[in-house]
């Protein structure tokens, strides 16, 4: 009886079972319309490229995929974004600022507004009633942090980003109302590109670009569009191509 019901429920699912793209190609195929589901511990097979994804990782491989699409990506239409060939072997994206504030902003704004109204009565309270140095200096932790949120909400909406891909260093240069500072990591070490959650804004992750290598680590573009995120991943990941010089 069980066997039967089991039997039933994979022919259903296979059945049902709805488009599925290939996280290693991003060709898009109906997992189970040539052949039957008959087994929970069965892989799902790309036909075009044969790259194999077990049945039991399928939606949290979808997820992944919809976050990062394999590509090839298209530049977006309109994107303000300039990508500029300096020789055969290096490429140079002019990442503008973004002009908005993004979530940031909501935060610093209320962060700084309790923190730099408490923390003075704080002092005031401490110098009548001896409370120790070391919850003073605590309490003084809050208003450093809503100072660093300010800084990233400026940063988001003025910071002007250029990225450099070489064959032996990737750069990224930010500069911010003249100041200019510079985040290096060794190319032949890069083992992914890939969106990444930054934060959540109304409940919702915010997500940019991540570049992660053997010797560290390049976090940019939570302000850009999604379109010009994925564009960006695949730009580098093409360049790069991550863990082929490992």
């Amino acid at each position: 009886m069980f066997d039967g019901l089991k039997k039933q429920s994979l022919k259903w699912l296979g059945e049902k079972m709805k488009d599925f793209t290939c996280p290693q190609c991003g060709h898009t195929f109906r997992p189970f319309e040539e052949h039957e589901l008959t087994s929970w511990n069965d892989n799902i097979v790309c036909p075009q490229c044969g790259h194999s994804v077990p049945l039991k990782e399928s939606l949290s491989v979808q997820n992944e995929v919809k976050i990062n699409p394999p590509g090839p990506v298209a530049q977006p239409p309109g994107t303000r974004i300039e990508r500029k060939p300096v020789s055969d072997m290096e490429l140079l994206f002019y990442i503008p600022a973004s002009g908005r504030w993004g979530g940031m902003l909501f935060f610093a704004v209320f962060w700084n507004a309790i923190s730099w109204t408490i923390f003075p009565a704080f002092l005031l309270g401490e110098s009548h009633s001896h409370i120790p140095w070391v919850a003073a200096l605590f309490t003084g932790l809050f208003p450093l942090i809503g100072v660093g949120m300010a800084y990233a909400a400026l940063r988001t909406r003025f910071a002007v980003h250029l990225l450099y891909l070489g064959p032996d260093r990737i750069r990224l240069q930010r500069q911010l109302f003249g100041r200019k500072k510079n985040f290096d990591l060794t190319t032949s070490r890069v083992e992914s590109v890939q969106k990444m959650e930054f934060y959540q804004q109304n409940y919702q992750p915010v997500y940019g670009v991540e570049i992660k290598a053997t010797d560290g680590k390049i976090r940019f573009g939570s302000a850009l569009t999604e379109a010009e995120k994925n564009w960006l991943c695949w730009e580098i990941r093409e360049f790069v191509k991550p863990g082929e010089q490992l």
